[in-house]
């Protein structure tokens, strides 16, 4: 993992841990009780496992994939939940990009930053509707006319 993102609703943290590994206050913070939400957490939790020796699922997180088909959202990218709650796309064009590079470009930092703000976004959404009760789950049977 070269890169972790931690978003807020309008501030969004990189850090490069290629270049400076977990320093202990990242650490503490993934351990600690603050609400942390991500999407396949899986594989980031196998990739910091691997940088050190504490266990980053003991803090309080949520796995955006787990959460949504509670509201019968089916899809799993960020991309694809993302338009159908909000209308509108997020670009993966930097997706793939090289993210150990000595510098990130502007387009990177910005598809990094969006990634993470875009788990919170949703998150709150969702928990705005779980409060209020303001959605209603509707399952739509597929039939040879459709």
């Amino acid at each position: 993992m070269a890169l972790l993102q931690i978003s807020t609703h309008d501030t969004c943290f990189l850090f490069r841990l290629n270049r400076l590994g977990l320093p202990d206050f990242l650490e503490e913070f993934l351990q600690n009780d603050v609400l942390k939400v991500g999407l396949s957490l899986k594989d980031d939790f196998a990739m910091l496992r691997k940088r050190n020796t504490k266990d980053p699922r003991s803090g309080n997180w949520v796995e955006l994939q787990d959460y949504v088909p509670c509201f019968g959202i089916e899809e799993k990218s960020l991309q694809k939940i993302y338009a159908l709650l909000f209308g509108k796309k997020i670009s993966k064009s930097q997706r793939l990009s090289n993210w150990e590079a000595e510098v990130l470009t502007e387009a990177q930092q910005l598809y990094a930053a969006t990634d993470a703000w875009a788990c919170v976004e949703i998150y709150n959404y969702l928990d705005d509707l779980r409060s209020t009760g303001g959605y209603e789950i509707v399952k739509v049977v597929e039939t040879e006319n459709n």
